[in-house]
Protein backbone atom coordinates (compact mmCIF):
# COMPACT_ATOMS: atom_id res chain seq x y z
CA UNK A 1 0.00 0.00 0.00
CA UNK A 2 1.15 3.38 -0.62
CA UNK A 3 0.60 6.50 1.57
CA UNK A 4 -0.39 9.78 0.29
CA UNK A 5 -0.17 12.53 2.71
CA UNK A 6 -2.45 15.69 2.08
CA UNK A 7 0.14 18.02 1.10
CA UNK A 8 0.85 15.28 -2.00
CA UNK A 9 -2.63 15.13 -2.71
CA UNK A 10 -2.93 18.84 -3.14
CA UNK A 11 0.18 18.69 -5.51
CA UNK A 12 -1.69 16.23 -7.48
CA UNK A 13 -4.78 17.89 -7.55
CA UNK A 14 -2.97 20.62 -9.10
CA UNK A 15 -0.62 18.77 -11.90
CA UNK A 16 -4.12 17.27 -12.98
CA UNK A 17 -5.52 20.90 -13.25
CA UNK A 18 -2.37 21.65 -15.37
CA UNK A 19 -2.49 18.79 -17.63
CA UNK A 20 -6.48 20.17 -18.12
CA UNK A 21 -7.49 16.45 -17.05
CA UNK A 22 -10.97 16.79 -15.43
CA UNK A 23 -13.25 13.66 -14.50
CA UNK A 24 -12.90 11.63 -11.54
CA UNK A 25 -12.45 8.79 -13.45
CA UNK A 26 -8.33 9.98 -13.48
CA UNK A 27 -5.99 8.92 -10.97
CA UNK A 28 -2.15 8.94 -10.21
CA UNK A 29 -0.63 5.13 -11.52
CA UNK A 30 2.99 4.62 -9.83
CA UNK A 31 4.87 2.14 -11.60
CA UNK A 32 8.63 0.95 -10.86
CA UNK A 33 10.90 0.72 -13.96
CA UNK A 34 14.37 -0.65 -14.50
CA UNK A 35 16.99 2.12 -14.45
CA UNK A 36 18.16 4.53 -12.58
CA UNK A 37 21.30 4.19 -10.08
CA UNK A 38 20.07 1.31 -7.94
CA UNK A 39 18.33 -0.24 -11.11
CA UNK A 40 14.75 0.80 -10.51
CA UNK A 41 12.82 4.17 -11.16
CA UNK A 42 9.35 5.21 -10.21
CA UNK A 43 7.29 6.22 -12.82
CA UNK A 44 4.09 8.53 -12.27
CA UNK A 45 1.29 8.99 -14.77
CA UNK A 46 -2.20 9.78 -14.71
CA UNK A 47 -4.28 7.15 -16.16
CA UNK A 48 -7.65 6.28 -16.37
CA UNK A 49 -8.09 2.62 -17.79
CA UNK A 50 -7.25 -0.35 -14.77
CA UNK A 51 -5.09 -2.91 -15.66
CA UNK A 52 -5.60 -6.48 -14.74
CA UNK A 53 -2.18 -6.37 -12.71
CA UNK A 54 -3.28 -3.34 -10.61
CA UNK A 55 -2.95 -3.02 -6.57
Amino acid sequence: MIYVSDKAKVKVDGLLQEANIKGDDYFLRVSVVGGGCSGLSYKLDFDNEKKPMDQ
